[in-house]
């Protein structure tokens, strides 16, 4: 991030190439997405042997501790580094911390933030609501025995289409922040694919659909990969 072109905290004056931010582009579509579904087949799973209130207790420990300790520790040479880049503090490291403990707002950008670890308050969030509203009974679901064409189908394309229809239609008049309030795109984006992620525990009939699906889905991805590039790095 540091030496690809688009936006970051902090910046190197050093060009990475087109090398290093092609292999960014084919990395981005899959991070952050694979984090929610595997996050989603972790609590599924939990959900099996857990109460709602032992399953809220338990992420809420692995997940918040981190999450505070991140922001008041992890991420403070992150602001650091961002303001000093930008000229607009000159003070000490450990000065700096002190403000930031003390929630300055006049440090010139809002602290405390989580900035990279925005995705660990999501995961709360998510959490909350599938042991909310699941069914308990879903961990049980043995799923169909084969499965159908039509199963397929929308399974290879189904996901495609939908995250089409939210890069056209919603990420024009939103955006995509790692805000938690208003960050509609991106909520629209990765609640979906933890829910999808507790699916794969719920329904296991999933998992003969996929990996039915490995070839072809593996060529269509790398296909799809190499034209995104290709037009991101201006190579039409």
């Amino acid at each position: 991030m540091l030496y690809v072109p688009w936006p970051f905290h902090v910046k190197s004056a050093y060009d990475g190439g087109a090398a290093l931010t092609a292999g960014m582009l084919a990395l981005n579509p899959w991070r952050l997405p694979l984090l929610f579904v595997i996050s989603g087949v972790a609590t599924g799973t939990m959900m099996a042997g857990l109460s709602r209130t032992a399953l809220w207790r338990k992420r809420l420990l692995r997940l918040m501790v981190p999450l505070v300790f991140g922001m008041f520790v992890v991420v403070v040479p992150q602001v650091y580094f961002e303001l000093t880049e930008a000229h607009r503090y000159s003070g000490s490291y450990l000065a700096l911390w002190g403000q930031y403990l003390r929630f300055n707002q006049g440090l010139g950008t809002p602290v405390p933030t989580w900035n990279h670890l925005w995705f660990v308050a999501y995961l709360l969030v998510y959490t909350g609501l599938v042991a909310a509203f699941a069914p308990r009974t879903a961990a049980v679901d043995a799923g169909p025995a084969e499965p159908h064409r039509a199963a397929m189908v929308a399974l290879l394309l189904g996901p495609w289409l939908y995250l089409w229809v939210l890069r056209m239609a919603l990420f024009p008049v939103f955006g995509s922040n790692h805000a938690l309030v208003g960050n509609y795109y991106n909520h629209a984006l990765y609640f979906p694919l933890f829910v999808f992620g507790c699916a794969l525990v719920w329904r296991p009939g999933l998992w003969q659909v996929i990996d039915r699906l490995r070839w072809p889905a593996l060529l269509l991805a790398t296909l799809g990969g190499a034209v995104f590039i290709g037009l991101s790095l201006g190579w039409g």
